[in-house]
């Protein structure tokens, strides 16, 4: 899909600088490079984090942390769940995130899931969400189509 992004494109844009300058020098064409931006200085909440786990009967068991805003397919949650249930380990596996957008999907996941997965409601508080990924002993985004997603240049902080 290379050739006819740049080639019929009213306006070729990039979030890469090094697809930007590939675009530019393959083509010959102007291409406008938009990086993605975060927040250097995160907020980090741990007693808000605390509370929730609390609250979803997690506690302060270890755990694996999987977040999206929204739990499509794309997100990759299925790979997630097909991969943990071939683990032993007594660590649990968090989901986080708004699964109301492909009930089908969500239903497919719910039944996927073993005694060891807890799913979290989207979490709005940023400073809650980088509290339970500072907590987490690992944080997975087995996206199909994000290289770059918001989610991992957050948790890179």
């Amino acid at each position: 899909m290379e050739y006819p992004y740049v080639m019929f494109s009213n306006r070729i844009t990039s979030v890469s600088s090094t697809l930007a300058d590939y675009y530019r020098q393959r083509y010959q064409k102007s291409v406008d490079y938009f990086p993605n931006g975060i927040d250097a200085a995160i907020e980090v909440d741990g007693v808000a984090a605390q509370q929730l786990l609390d609250e979803q009967g997690v506690g302060r068991s270890k755990y694996i942390m999987f977040a999206a805003g929204r739990i499509i397919p794309t997100k990759g949650c299925h790979v997630l769940l097909e991969a943990f249930a071939q683990i032993p380990t007594d660590h649990k596996l968090i989901v986080v995130g708004d699964m109301s957008h492909v009930p089908a999907y969500a239903e497919k996941l719910q039944g996927m899931a073993d005694d060891r997965v807890c799913f979290i409601p989207f979490v709005a508080s940023k400073a809650t969400l980088f509290g339970l990924i500072e907590k987490a002993d690992l944080f997975v985004f087995p996206s199909s189509v994000e290289a770059k997603s918001m989610m991992l240049l957050d948790c890179e902080q």
